[in-house]
């Protein structure tokens, strides 16, 4: 998590009702953030280690433990890029089918090359999301493009 996130996280876990933990996977990265420790939210960490492809696949069943014990009503998730966290994710929407699984996506259109294979993928894995929180317009017309649908889409900004 890096400054921006603990700024999101910190905004989130202030609205009412909302009790709130975050998950990563890590607390290493190649970004050298300084990281705070003041927060008004749980924050887990999964590894002491550097992120790579082993470290990744490894904290799998340590994310799907960390749902099984919070029990979460709603799950907000990086997205389908992201196989090791939505296979617990979605492992954990199995076990407790009334929970939510949101997706947070900051991807656009125009934000890399699109490969057709690709993209056929993530909107065939996009109706396993009972929603999306996007960061802007340009975002949320891409879900669409995507065929999800513009109801399930919220802009919520930065």
């Amino acid at each position: 998590m890096g400054p921006y996130h603990f700024a999101r996280m910190g905004a989130l876990a202030k609205a009412p009702n909302v009790d709130l933990t975050v998950v990563e996977g890590s607390s290493l990265d190649d970004h050298r953030w300084a990281r705070t420790s003041d927060s008004d939210f749980e924050l887990i960490t999964l590894t002491p280690h550097q992120i790579s492809r082993e470290v990744l696949r490894n904290t799998q069943r340590s994310l799907l433990d960390v749902l099984n014990k919070h029990k979460p009503d709603v799950i907000v998730g990086p997205g389908y890029a992201q196989p090791h966290c939505l296979g617990p994710i979605l492992t954990y929407k199995n076990s407790v089918p009334s929970s939510l699984v949101i997706l947070w996506s900051e991807s656009t259109a125009k934000d890399a090359f699109r490969f057709r294979m690709k993209e056929a993928f993530k909107a065939l894995l996009l109706p396993v999301f009972d929603g999306a929180l996007v960061a802007g317009k340009p975002h949320a017309e891409y879900l669409k493009q995507l065929r999800m649908s513009a109801a399930d889409i919220q802009i919520v900004g930065n």
